[in-house]
């Protein structure tokens, strides 16, 4: 017995000790992940260095706060467009920072009023007589756009500028759902509210193509005016270029005046060198973002007692608890709640970066800010790329409302969709089902039986409800008549500068303009930012993952949707109007510019 106990005790201490190697291990593995993926300087900004811009990488509006790949061991910072922006002014002043470089590789993974605040941002950069030099090997319209503030643009010898004007692609399932006799229950409400179209038609509604064709004229001529003035050519001039695709081939591209030499990579790292006034073979300090983010310190005053709070509401709305890169009504409320109940918040900024979602989480939301402003405190909305359907739901009631001219807001409307998928099991599958049942509406809304007249009718006056909360809620925020509030909704989308004309949103500006009027309105001099949700590091998001409840299968599926989502961004949106079976407040389109 003694000698059974022995064994026993000892396989025990032998189990902790080998949890506590493997521990070990672990952390000792994360930190040689962590290491060699940022060559072991993370952070260090060296003098004599350059800013370096890659377009390529995500850029959420909050730094980290994206869904990065569970299956890599991603290390490196997500730097937000907000933090961006106050990094590239913070460079400005720097002196370890020499000048710009914008090299924007082959795709640019941000939004349309991102990429204006980057724009933006460079241009007032340039005030400091620092250099910014920009060069493309193949040249999206984005990266061309970002790179055109530039005091020279090079372009590869052999390289490529694509610049052909704005277009928006739909996908319409209409047909394939016929033929697999899967039938779609619609609800909406506005004929401007698109989201429902490719389940019920094979085409754009004459409604769709005109809001999408005035968003888009709107915005390319946004950005063929910032052209012009770059390059000094008239938005005429620009504008022609692109309908007739008269850049075919880098020589084309220099003669038109878009770029200003043909050169190779080496040639222009030779230019930046006689910049910096090194050795043609010393290296180059190039700085990142991420590495910048990291090794740089923004002025913020911690010993404050009066606090402006800043919520970034980011990614699609949900029912849920989370908060990354989504949001989570059930979240997002505690976060407005804390921030109402803490009375050293003075005010509230709400960033809102949202095609929008789930209504019901919408009017939480909205419930939470109405209870900020009855406890006296101002709310104040920054919108990004997106601030549209339920996106504008959560904004409407703000005190003020700052939008970016590229962001997509509006579409004012709600709706619905309830699949019928007996025909598929019946005439697909060959499987079909029956019930018996107390009442004629016992089953309740499912997808093997179609839907009663009444309960169609039960569902259709849902949604017009829905609306007309909507439509009040906008109408009592932002001081318009219902009738008005009705004739601008509809579903209909618009940009930030138009939605100024229609009084949806008050001015334009970034995030930094909506703190500025914040303080302003709270009427405090000492503050500091606090700042909601907490964003982890990808590699910390990593760690949480495989020693949380993830298993191997999901990880490996959340990996297969990331890739799905960037290789067919429509049937992803799709399957978004799908999973959510309630009445949803959403875009019918989600836009990169590239």
């Amino acid at each position: 017995m003694k000698s059974f106990i022995k064994i026993v005790l000892g396989s025990c201490v032998g189990v902790v000790l080998a949890i506590i190697v493997f521990s070990v291990i672990s952390m000792a593995v994360a930190s040689s992940f962590a290491s060699s993926l940022t060559g072991g300087d993370k952070g260090e900004v060296k003098s004599n260095s350059i800013l370096k811009l890659d377009l390529s990488t995500p850029m959420p509006d909050k730094t980290n706060n994206i869904e990065s790949s569970p299956l890599s061991f991603e290390n490196h910072t997500f730097v937000g467009i907000v933090d961006a922006v106050r990094l590239i002014k913070h460079a400005k002043t720097d002196d370890k920072i020499k000048g710009i470089y914008i090299n924007p590789g082959f795709g640019v993974a941000v939004g349309p009023a991102a990429i204006k605040d980057l724009h933006d941002a460079i241009e007032d950069f340039k005030t400091s007589k620092k250099f910014v030099i920009a060069y493309g090997e193949n040249l999206t319209q984005g990266g061309y756009y970002i790179s055109s503030v530039a005091d020279k643009i090079y372009l590869n010898p052999v390289g490529d500028l694509d610049f052909k004007g704005m277009s928006i692609s739909l996908m319409y399932f209409k047909n394939l759902m016929d033929k697999l006799k899967v039938k779609f229950n619609i609800f909406y409400v506005g004929k401007f509210k698109s989201a429902t179209e490719p389940f019920r038609s094979d085409k754009m509604s004459p409604e769709n193509r005109l809001q999408l064709k005035t968003f888009l004229n709107s915005m390319f001529g946004q950005i063929t005016k910032d052209i012009a003035v770059s390059r000094n050519l008239s938005p005429e001039t620009v504008k022609k270029i692109a309908d007739d695709l008269s850049i075919q081939r880098p020589e084309d591209a220099l003669s038109l005046k878009f770029v200003d030499q043909l050169a190779y990579e080496d040639e222009v790292l030779a230019e930046l060198r006689k910049r910096l006034k090194i050795k043609e073979d010393d290296k180059i300090n190039f700085v990142s973002l991420g590495q910048y983010y990291d090794g740089t310190t923004l002025n913020k005053d911690y010993s404050a007692s009066n606090k402006i709070a800043v919520i970034y509401a980011e990614g699609e709305i949900n029912d849920s608890d989370s908060h990354e890169a989504q949001i989570g009504g059930k979240a997002y409320v505690k976060y407005l709640r804390k921030a109402r109940l803490d009375k050293d918040v003075k005010a509230v900024v709400l960033r809102v970066n949202s095609p929008g979602g789930s209504a019901y989480a919408s009017e939480q939301i909205w419930r939470e800010i109405d209870l900020i402003k009855k406890a006296g405190k101002k709310v104040i909305v920054s919108m990004g790329d997106y601030a549209a359907s339920g996106g504008y739901y959560i904004s409407c009631d703000a005190d003020y409302i700052f939008a970016n001219e590229n962001t997509i807001t509006g579409s004012i409307g709600v709706f619905g969709m309830i699949p019928n998928l007996s025909g598929f099991f019946r005439d697909k599958l060959y499987i079909t089902m029956d019930s018996v049942k107390t009442g004629p509406n016992a089953l309740g809304i499912n997808t093997y039986f179609d839907m009663s007249p009444k309960e169609a009718q039960m569902i259709q006056s849902s949604v017009e409800n829905i609306y007309r909360v909507f439509t009040k809620r906008v109408s009592d925020g932002r001081k318009l008549p219902i009738a008005t509030v009705d004739s601008l909704a509809q579903g209909r989308i618009y940009s930030g500068s138009d939605a100024i004309k229609l009084k949806l949103v008050d001015k334009i500006g970034g995030l930094k303009d909506a703190i500025d009027y914040a303080v302003t309105s709270a009427n405090v001099k000492d503050y500091r930012l606090v700042e909601y949700p907490e964003t982890k590091p990808p590699l910390e998001k990593f760690l949480d993952k495989i020693s949380g409840k993830d298993n191997e299968a999901s990880l490996v599926k959340a990996a297969v949707d990331r890739e799905i989502k960037s290789l067919a961004p429509e049937y992803v949106a799709a399957r978004q109007l799908l999973k959510n079976n309630k009445i949803q407040a959403r875009l019918p389109m989600v836009m990169i510019f590239n």
